[in-house]
């Protein structure tokens, strides 16, 4: 078994501390997709409602749905620039 350790620079052995920070890139989508189907499954949000309902924010949300946006095809960037 190998183990690894976070250090805060590579090629050194000193620990991260509490204020150092750290890329963590697309970790999170998986975990927010889950709990939006648990939101779904529980009736408090349907995949077929447009981003706008939730995000009213979001270029072009009113013509993303949230199923679009899970399958991460798809964005406002996009979406704009495929006129919708």
């Amino acid at each position: 078994m190998s183990w690894s350790r976070l250090v805060r620079e590579l090629g050194t052995a000193e620990p991260p501390t509490r204020g150092d920070h750290f890329r963590i890139a697309s970790n999170t989508k998986t975990m927010t997709a889950a709990l939006i189907l648990l939101l779904a499954q529980d009736g408090k949000l349907r995949l077929s409602d447009p981003a706008s309902a939730y995000a009213p924010g979001v270029p072009g949300g009113e013509h993303l749905t949230i199923a679009e946006l899970l399958k991460m095809r798809s964005g406002p960037v996009r979406a704009r620039a495929q006129g919708r």
